[in-house]
């Protein structure tokens, strides 16, 4: 499983994410969670359109970081990128955010502010 962080921002009332596999031999599980709470989640099949949902922004909940929770479904075939070292299944998504800005970490603490305040160094 790999999570991705994001973060709405304050006065956000309702998002939009959505996620797309093309290769049609995997799946993919990708669970929306608030900081303190699972939201949705997406069971995506490859080679079909984007999966979406609407997510609303809970009172409280909004200014803070959440993520994306990423991971093989069991439906998937699972084929190695080498297949002289079949050890990890490699899925192809494109994840799209729409109403939050769409810049992802890879760790809580690595969440950035694309933004500087005013008076910083970039």
């Amino acid at each position: 499983a790999r999570h991705w962080f994001f973060k709405v921002p304050k006065g956000v009332k309702s998002f939009k994410v959505g996620v797309q596999v093309d290769d049609p031999r995997h799946v993919l599980r990708a669970e929306i969670h608030a900081p303190d709470r699972l939201m949705d989640l997406l069971y995506v099949r490859g080679g079909k359109p984007r999966r979406g949902v609407e997510i609303e922004a809970p009172e409280g909940l909004e200014g803070k970081i959440w993520f994306l929770r990423l991971s093989v479904g069991s439906a998937t075939r699972f084929l190695s990128e080498d297949i002289r070292n079949p050890r990890h299944v490699r899925v192809d998504a494109h994840i799209y955010l729409n109403g939050v800005p769409g810049y992802l970490a890879p760790t809580w603490e690595q969440w950035f502010n694309p933004r500087p305040k005013k008076g910083r160094k970039k």
